[in-house]
């Protein structure tokens, strides 16, 4: 059996997961195996929220105060669960440090594992579509 995800199915996944709610929040699903995602947050809500720390909060205070984020993670199936991998995290055009996009990984994994444990889904493979991926279970 296929299910289907659209890029608004992961977008609606995405607002679950986040702990804040960005602006003009976009997906992309890649034929590649890849999810990207863009959208907009003020740098208040970030400072608000404590979702930085440490050296991440000294630059916190360089950003403009409407920022764009950016993240791409690839995505692949090993022992009925997904694994999420973020490639890349993005604010205001600058990297976010490897401990940042690992966190991001694995809450994004957890989200989705969560929601196909919740429809007792176990998926086997990915299949990916321009625009639309396939779970195969």
């Amino acid at each position: 059996m296929n299910i289907r995800l659209t890029e608004q199915d992961i977008r609606a996944l995405l607002l679950q997961t986040l702990p804040i709610e960005p602006d003009d929040l976009t997906v992309k699903i890649g034929e590649d195996g890849t999810v990207s995602a863009s959208a907009m947050i003020h740098k208040q809500t970030l400072q608000k929220e404590e979702l930085v720390s440490g050296g991440l909060r000294t630059a916190l205070l360089f950003l403009p105060e409407q920022c764009k984020l950016y993240g791409c993670w690839k995505f692949t199936v090993l022992d009925g669960k997904v694994e999420s991998n973020c490639t890349q995290a993005e604010i205001a055009g600058f990297s976010l440090p490897k401990e940042a996009r690992s966190l991001l990984s694995v809450r994004l994994g957890d989200a989705v594992n969560q929601c196909l444990e919740q429809q007792k889904i176990r998926p086997e493979k990915l299949l990916w579509e321009n625009g639309v991926l396939y779970i195969q279970t």
